[in-house]
């Protein structure tokens, strides 16, 4: 059973970035390192799909200084909605999509047997070198804040931003309450997405994997331990520089 209960306030007035037409767009700024630091402002935001902005919205994402956009939704989901940003002059575009389609058919019987934790781990083991390439993409990025989005910025997205809170020293249990967050900013938005479906046993078999819980991303940080020797251990395995790394370390803190 999730166990967290993230600060209302903190939440919503400090981190959470009224980017209209996007519901789960936050600013990773703010959380705490364990050597007692803080991870830069305006450094780092994770999102929702961005397909949905107003005028009103890309103004004020550009406002907060988003220089830098990384789109990880697969091929198919681009075609269907294209990211409106990726012709702006002021915003340089780069699509790295953390599902190859090679291993689309593996992922979704995963999510389909056993839930969505397994589909994160699933997509770990299948998809390192993707991963890696999306914080390559960060670590060469230009100055000016880097926003990164899935779909519904909770996975994808959530697991791009453990592997940058682990990178700048943030404790599991403080980057497993960020994951959790979405929960609060979807909340509408999974509930309008669950009641497409008409029979019961379906509705809580997707509402189960819309559910971004905190015991989830703790199982995943442990998943890493145990079998990559963590979150850094991971990313150099699968091609990630020293170098790179300390790029990404300098935009974080």
């Amino acid at each position: 059973m999730d166990t967290v209960n993230p600060d209302p306030e903190f939440v919503i007035r400090k981190r959470k970035l009224d980017f209209d037409a996007c519901y789960n767009a936050r600013d990773l700024g703010g959380i705490e390192t364990m050597d007692g630091q803080q991870v830069r402002w305006g450094a780092f935001v994770r999102a929702d799909s961005l397909f949905r902005l107003t005028p009103e919205g890309r103004a004020s994402l550009l406002a907060h200084g988003i220089r830098t956009i990384i789109d990880l939704r697969m091929h198919t989901e681009l075609e269907q909605e294209p990211n409106p940003l990726s012709g702006t002059q002021e915003i340089r575009y780069n699509h790295v999509s953390l599902v190859n389609p090679q291993h689309t058919t593996a992922l979704e019987q995963a999510l389909i047997t056993k839930g969505m934790l397994a589909w994160n781990l699933n997509l770990l083991d299948l998809g390192g070198d993707d991963i890696a390439q999306a914080l390559r993409t960060i670590a060469a990025a230009p100055e000016g804040g880097v926003l990164f989005h899935c779909f519904a910025g909770k996975d994808r997205t959530g697991l791009i931003a453990m592997f940058l809170l682990s990178l700048a020293g943030v404790s599991p249990e403080r980057i497993a309450e960020d994951y959790h967050e979405s929960n609060m900013h979807l909340a509408q938005f999974n509930e309008t997405f669950v009641a497409r479906f008409s029979d019961p046993e379906i509705q809580e078999r997707v509402r189960n994997n819309l559910n971004s819980g905190y015991d989830n991303m703790m199982l995943i940080q442990t998943y890493l331990q145990e079998n990559y020797g963590g979150p850094e251990a991971y990313l150099l395995k699968h091609g990630l520089t020293k170098a790179e790394l300390a790029a990404i370390r300098q935009r974080l803190i």
